[in-house]
């Protein structure tokens, strides 16, 4: 059991240490307690984007231009600039959602059998290749050659 004057004297120190350094030890155990309040702050700061009023209405109005849902297009600025909408240009956006290019091809496959000689014991494999070969290539621009293309 631990003698009664070793006790006294670490709760002497420690009473010297908190008196001296009281003022050090405030500022620790005050971040320590704003600390989850802070990283809170700063996940829904990354995690949702952070756009004005005004933005939010240029959005709007130019999505009710092309008739598409602004909510599906401020989505896809999220996912474009990685979340971070302070620099964005929702013209140049609205341009980029609007313009489908695809390209569309035809594989064809051929089969071909291989026989090998491996340490004196015949092989027989079978390699298959494709060949891309391309049947048409398409860039469409605009709300409404999209909805004719796609049958809207």
């Amino acid at each position: 059991m631990t003698e009664p004057v070793t006790i006294a004297t670490i709760s002497a120190y420690a009473a010297g240490f908190i008196k001296k350094y009281w003022h050090i030890i405030l500022i620790l155990l005050l971040f320590i307690i704003l600390l989850p309040f802070l990283m809170f702050s700063v996940a829904i700061n990354i995690l949702f984007p952070q756009v004005d009023i005004k933005e939010f209405k240029l959005y709007k109005s130019l999505t009710e231009e092309s008739e598409i849902s602004w909510v599906s297009f401020i989505a896809y600025d999220v996912v474009r600039l990685d979340n971070y909408l302070k620099e964005n240009s929702p013209n140049e956006s609205i341009f980029n959602l609007l313009r489908v290019s695809f390209t569309e091809y035809e594989i064809i496959e051929t089969e071909e059998e291989i026989t090998r000689i491996v340490d004196g014991r015949s092989v027989t494999e079978v390699i298959t290749r494709k060949e891309y070969k391309v049947v048409r290539e398409l860039e469409l621009q605009g709300s409404f050659k999209l909805k004719s293309f796609l049958n809207l």
